[in-house]
């Protein structure tokens, strides 16, 4: 079940592991075939652009970043920011079932904000 080639795939994550081990944010334009898919209704034959945001830590960030909060990073678990930017979904904080601190919110969203302006520069 699909609306793109399988083989466009490799491609595109061979981009995002490049931008990634390069410390950048892993954003990437596609232009794409759709292919037709009954399950879904689509008839195909369109050539869409795909613009792919993927959830990494980027370098280039992190070393954006004030002092303090490069450190509680660097921390590891023992920091403000355990499992940055990886966030568990249930027990991220112990004794509560889904919760996060405000500072780990408000970092999630710094980071989400610098990949959107990377991905659209008018967007500032």
């Amino acid at each position: 079940n699909q609306v793109f080639e399988k083989k466009e795939l490799r491609s595109v994550a061979c981009e995002l592991w490049h931008l990634v081990k390069a410390g950048k944010p892993a954003v990437v334009d596609l232009q794409l075939q759709v292919m037709s898919n009954s399950f879904w209704g689509i008839a195909g034959g369109e050539t869409v652009q795909v613009k792919l945001l993927y959830l990494e830590n980027s370098a280039e960030f992190v070393q954006s970043l004030p002092d303090p909060t490069r450190i509680q990073i660097d921390l590891g678990d023992d920091g403000m920011f355990p499992h940055f930017p990886f966030y568990k979904t249930m027990w991220e904080r112990p004794a509560e079932f889904i919760a996060y601190t405000l500072p780990q919110i408000n970092l999630l969203s710094a980071l989400g904000e610098y990949y959107t302006v990377a991905a659209y520069p008018s967007a500032r």
